[in-house]
């Protein structure tokens, strides 16, 4: 039996959760027919601080995480609770 072991660094496991957690934020936009500027105006103004559309873009595109105080107004912001957006498994199942 041939057993690979690889390890994943920290930074990889950001790139994975900040991909991951674009297209959840890109998928549940959609579904409710926003655009990146409908967000970032909504975020805005749950947070009080302004917003621009190209920050939506790059958590989108995975380029970078929300930062924590965002999190849960963005969930707000689509009408989801943050785990939907935000989880990550823990366990991976056999398929």
């Amino acid at each position: 039996m041939l057993v690979i072991v690889t390890c994943v660094t920290s930074q990889e496991v950001r790139s994975i959760n900040a991909r991951v957690w674009g297209m959840r934020i890109r998928n549940t936009r959609s579904q409710r027919f926003m655009t990146q500027e409908d967000l970032a105006q909504a975020i805005s103004a749950i947070t009080g601080e302004p917003l621009h559309r190209s920050a939506i873009a790059h958590w989108e595109k995975g380029r970078h995480e929300p930062a924590f105080r965002h999190r849960n107004a963005v969930a707000a912001a689509l009408g989801v609770p943050a785990s939907m957006l935000f989880e990550l498994p823990t366990e991976v199942s056999a398929a």
